[in-house]
């Protein structure tokens, strides 16, 4: 059973015009520095829309709360301005998608579109990854896509965005598994999963996207009256059982891991979070072949106080929801 809160929306956050001062979005204790970015747009290339609705391919949808809507909107996903409050519930939170089709992997020209088979038809796709993905994004896998039928309304340059996938002979248990591939989704469950009281302890205040010296953390809160921040990486790749990160180098990774390693010596509370947009795992690890600077630096952020966690999903076609915790190797 989900847990049910209540937040606060900041109607500000409507607008893109709109400036912000740091106080606004900085819980108290919190050093002020920069004003946060508004949100992406969708970054594909330029591409003829397919086709709208073609009968009997949308699969049943679920309601999409207005909370959701504000998640999941291309220009107020990261705009919004959470407030933690107590009191009676009001919505159930969950990340959701709405639309979902299925498709069947054809190619990948460039890491923002795939080309896809939907009945029958070969479509391009926006990939909500830019990642290299080689482990399933194989000709034939296949994937589960959110259709966007006001697309052209939106101002979109695809109708479609790829949002999962299925891979053959995966997890512990060598079986098909469903992977959340969407980029954006881990920040959006661990922001409800620490308001659904992930980390057993009092968590009030969480904040998106917060400015901290030369980096931009996921999250910011307060827990048991200490200030906190957390970043949140997407895990993707798995091999038998066995979860890893990054699947390319990653300078930026590194460079957010060695400012939360300061955070945390400078007497912050201090976390990251992989969340591994699948179900099947028996451990993670820093995928320390492809970039072994970035398992140096998170053994030494771990030494240092910053808190390490992993966390697996329970993945549906309209959900992904984090789950159990799951064993950290450094």
């Amino acid at each position: 059973m989900l847990s049910e809160v209540l937040y606060e929306l900041s109607t500000a956050a409507h607008s893109k015009e709109c400036k912000r001062s740091p106080q606004q979005f900085i819980p108290a204790g919190f050093p002020l520095h920069g004003q946060l970015p508004t949100g992406t747009e969708d970054s594909a290339s330029p591409l003829t829309t397919p086709d709208m609705v073609r009968s009997g391919r949308v699969l049943p949808t679920s309601v999409k709360s207005p909370l959701n809507l504000a998640f999941r909107h291309p220009l107020l996903y990261n705009n919004y301005d959470l407030q933690l409050k107590s009191g009676k519930a009001m919505v159930e939170i969950i990340m959701q998608y709405n639309n979902i089709v299925t498709g069947t992997f054809i190619k990948r020209p460039n890491r923002f579109i795939a080309h896809v088979l939907i009945d029958g038809r070969e479509t391009v796709c926006h990939v909500k990854n830019t990642g290299r993905l080689r482990e399933f994004l194989l000709p034939g896998a296949s994937l589960l896509l959110e259709f966007h039928p006001d697309a052209a309304l939106q101002g979109r340059k695809t109708a479609y965005s790829v949002i999962g996938v299925y891979k053959d002979n995966a997890g512990f248990e060598h079986k098909r598994l469903l992977i959340n591939m969407d980029s954006q989704a881990p920040n959006q469950a661990a922001a409800e999963w620490l308001a659904g009281g992930g980390l057993a302890s009092a968590v009030t205040n969480i904040k998106r996207e917060i400015t901290y010296h030369d980096s931009r953390f996921d999250l910011a809160f307060s827990e048991d009256g200490h200030p906190a921040f957390m970043e949140v990486k997407g895990v993707t790749l798995e091999q038998d059982g066995a979860a890893m990160f990054p699947d390319a180098p990653t300078e930026r990774g590194v460079k957010h891991i060695m400012e939360l390693r300061e955070a945390a010596l400078e007497g912050y509370r201090a976390y990251i979070l992989f969340v591994i947009q699948m179900k099947g795992i028996l451990s993670f690890s820093p995928n320390r072949n492809t970039h072994p600077e970035f398992a140096d630096a998170l053994k030494l952020a771990s030494e240092s106080g910053v808190r390490i966690l992993a966390r697996d999903c329970i993945v549906t076609e309209h959900t992904m929801k984090i789950d159990m915790p799951v064993n950290v190797i450094l």
